[in-house]
């Protein structure tokens, strides 16, 4: 697969383990005048802190997260940092898990419209009690929502960074570099989405 640069833009990868099976968030922060170690450190730090004061309290405690991986995606061979401290962060949710596969999806929304200027979360970690037939209960959402808007932007490394969606493809086909668009909102309809290859032997 052709790499395509996205410049100044850090890749984070918030990495679970849900059952036994490894899952994963992955989300895009710009930072005006280049990526830096310290910019990268910071953020693995920040995404723990607020992964532990909000998003926990709505997930299993058979979900935890494990690990962050910050990659520069400026260049194919940019640095990256793997950040640990303070982990993992084990969901405290009194209810059991729904299957793996049971998720809920926010939308990152930028100021243009079309599949290129969007991108989705899609939540880890649901438990039985936070739904009801189709719908995650406004009891999650109004945890869940508020939680992700909160790292809409972030300051690091002294600079303060949008998070962006980041289009590498068009029409199948790989760019010469990534359309890279600030997020200005994060949104979800509540109804229940399924990502298969989080069942075990499906994904990683």
């Amino acid at each position: 697969m052709a790499f395509v640069p996205a410049t100044n833009v850090i890749q984070a990868e918030l990495v679970y383990t849900w059952d036994g099976q490894t899952c994963e968030n992955v989300i895009h922060y710009q930072r005006a005048g280049g990526v830096t170690p310290a910019a990268m450190n910071d953020l693995g730090a920040q995404l723990v802190t607020w992964f532990g004061g909000s998003i926990k309290s709505v997930i299993a405690a058979t979900c935890s997260l494990v690990e962050i991986r910050m990659t520069d995606l400026t260049t194919q061979f940019a640095p990256g940092v793997t950040w640990t401290a303070g982990l993992p962060v084990v969901g405290t949710a009194a209810s059991a898990s729904l299957p793996n596969n049971v998720s809920v999806s926010l939308t990152k929304r930028t100021a243009f419209r079309g599949r290129a200027y969007r991108g989705r979360i899609y939540q880890v970690g649901l438990t039985e009690t936070g739904v009801t037939a189709n719908l995650v209960l406004s009891a999650v959402t109004t945890v869940l929502l508020p939680a992700w808007l909160a790292i809409q932007s972030l300051t690091l490394d002294s600079v303060l960074c949008p998070m962006v969606v980041v289009s590498k493809y068009q029409g199948g086909a790989p760019r010469g570099s990534a359309l890279v668009s600030i997020v200005t909102n994060i949104t979800t309809d509540s109804v229940v989405d399924s990502q298969r290859r989080r069942l075990p032997k499906r994904g990683n």
